[in-house]
């Protein structure tokens, strides 16, 4: 059997998240856990779907600009061969144009192959004119965003904001740990991984690469979590021997962190509303030594009677528009703007839900990873005004924007119950 080039898989695993819907980082993890090849050929099939679902509003700009038909009327395979080759062209310097070109034009029939091939030595021959109107292009080509994104920015941050937004994204970000001090220190890890601290969580570690790959993985000895992801269950400054409610738990790195900052010892209940992914909680805490999580299917907005009046902390990480993380998760550019919109809702009727399982003195972490006002400071402020048993800690609310020192765009409030 005839093994398939990175491009060749490529093609065909943006053929499934443009054509089928597939989220991208799904269908690199399925592939690369199958497929034989090279670690450097691994690395540009990751490349290309990434990159090419990244860049698909400028390239698409590209495109429309060389060929005679829009982008709209281009048959699926077609249109994401021109992809590839325009990507491959104008963003990876370190692959020849003509074998760009050629590369592409081997992935679609016979009746494409002269449109595909003049098309992308065209694209090739204006680099230099392109890479200038693309600097100069409006925001949503310059920086592959589409319009509604860019005017949710602008509305919540300002113009200027939303440029370093936007210029923040543009930058890959990093693989982030977090050790499990339960079994080692990340002194240990960085003797056995290239990668440094983070300068303000101790517990932090930037690096690269696949984590599964990486030292101590199995032995359980770090989970990825964002940096913001753990500053926020910090701020809860959780003890010992505590009951905490994780209300949207899974993957389940809040509920992971909030138990080695307990020490192992407490109580700590996961929630989700969807049952399947539960298992990734539970397989998560047994790699890692964690004994004191129990899981259990359960719509948030919904409250266990049970459990009302019984939590020293409540962790409401709801279900958001993923504005924040558009670096790590590009497919999240092309989601419709309705489907925001009717999100504040249900996050308010989360968080209303949530208070219930505080008990006098107790705090609840609320938080996405969007960046999105709507989403966040205007949730928490609603919260506030109608329940007057509750203040917010001091130092919050905080939005954090993608740049050096927090790689994710990230939201959260700590509110006190009185």
């Amino acid at each position: 059997m005839k093994i398939k080039t990175p491009r060749e898989l490529s093609f065909e695993s943006l053929k499934k998240c443009f054509k089928d819907g597939k989220y991208s980082n799904l269908e690199v993890l399925t592939n690369l856990s199958r497929v034989s090849l090279e670690q450097r050929d691994k690395a540009l099939y990751t490349a290309l779907v990434y990159g090419v679902i990244e860049k698909s509003i400028t390239l698409d700009w590209i495109i429309d600009k060389y060929s005679k038909l829009p982008v709209e009327e281009l048959d699926a395979d077609t249109l994401i061969s021109l992809r590839l080759g325009i990507y491959q062209i104008m963003y990876m310097d370190r692959i020849p144009a003509f074998s760009a070109c050629d590369e592409s034009v081997k992935l679609v029939s016979h009746k494409s192959k002269s449109y595909v091939n003049a098309v992308l030595r065209n694209v090739a021959k204006n680099k230099a004119l392109l890479q200038e109107q693309m600097e100069n292009a409006p925001l949503q080509i310059k920086y592959s965003v589409p319009q509604y994104i860019i005017d949710i920015w602008t509305k919540g941050y300002g113009e200027e904001k939303t440029v370093e937004i936007l210029k923040g994204f543009s930058v890959n970000p990093p693989l982030t740990l977090r050790v499990n001090t339960l079994k080692c220190t990340a002194e240990e890890i960085l003797e056995h991984i290239e990668g440094h601290v983070h300068p303000n969580l101790p517990d932090i570690i930037y690096t690269s690469g696949n984590a599964e790959a990486l030292y101590g993985f199995d032995e359980g000895k770090f989970f990825i979590q964002g940096s913001n992801s753990r500053y926020a269950v910090s701020a809860l400054k959780l003890s010992p021997g505590e009951t905490v409610i994780d209300t949207c738990s899974c993957p389940g790195g809040k509920s992971f962190s909030a138990a080695i900052d307990m020490q192992n010892k407490g109580k700590i209940y996961s929630f989700d509303l969807h049952a399947n992914k539960l298992s990734l909680v539970t397989k998560g805490a047994k790699r890692l030594g964690i004994d004191i999580i129990e899981t259990a299917e359960l719509n948030a907005t919904k409250p266990r009677e049970d459990l009302k009046g019984c939590a020293d902390a409540v962790i409401c990480d709801v279900p958001c528009s993923g504005l924040g993380i558009i670096a790590k998760k590009p497919d999240i550019k092309y989601k419709n703007l309705s489907d925001i919109e009717r999100l504040p809702e249900i996050q308010l009727n989360i968080l209303n839900a949530s208070s219930e399982y505080l008990k006098k003195g107790g705090r609840l972490m609320y938080s996405t990873c969007t960046l999105n006002p709507e989403e966040n400071e205007k949730i928490t402020d609603e919260f506030l005004k109608t329940h007057k048993g509750f203040h917010r800690a001091e130092g919050f609310p905080r939005t954090s924007f993608p740049t050096d020192l927090w790689e994710d765009g990230f939201f959260c409030d700590l509110i006190i119950k009185d």
